[in-house]
């Protein structure tokens, strides 16, 4: 089997097992709906494990990789950009946050959403990272260069921020 046709096996598996998790998802709107217990994890809801599979700011930010590779990406979803700033500072940055030497706020401008960001080290620093929901988790991704987007403030204390977490 040549490099290829692995290729398009993986993707048709992928293509495969989101039809068939989508279908599932989407037969719980009846009864207790996206809130119903999962039987195989019971701490977990339909929901919890949709959003967990789903992973589906990782899977836009790749599919925005791939389309880049031979054409101008479209821009990522604005709710799923929006989650995807959430989950960087989150999950990605986490507990590192300590370390930053202030407050650094990222502002959707087409969503409304705003994350803060203050760090555990010394100073009253300040900075804010205004652009749209997926130019800003572009940004946060390395996708995208900082200038990108609107800087306000101390532009050391966003390149300090950006440093602390590991988006390799």
């Amino acid at each position: 089997m040549t490099a290829t046709d692995r290729l398009a096996r993986a993707l048709w598996a992928i293509r495969e097992a989101s039809g068939r998790f989508a279908a599932a998802a989407a037969g719980r709107r009846g009864a207790d709906g996206l809130d119903a217990d999962v039987p195989s994890t019971p701490a977990w809801t339909v929901r919890d494990l949709a959003h967990h599979v789903g992973e589906v700011q990782e899977i836009a930010v790749h599919t925005w990789d791939a389309e880049a590779v031979t054409a101008s990406p479209d821009p990522l979803r604005r709710d799923v950009a929006d989650d995807g700033v959430g989950e960087f500072v989150e999950i990605v940055l986490g507990s590192s946050a300590d370390a930053l030497p202030g407050v650094v706020t990222l502002r959707a401008t087409d969503t409304g959403g705003t994350r803060r960001v203050a760090g555990g080290g010394p100073g009253r620093r300040q900075a804010g990272v205004s652009g749209t929901a997926s130019d800003l988790v572009l940004m946060l991704y390395r996708r995208l260069p900082v200038s990108d987007c609107i800087v306000e403030g101390d532009p050391l204390l966003v390149a300090s921020f950006l440093a602390l977490a590991d988006t390799s």
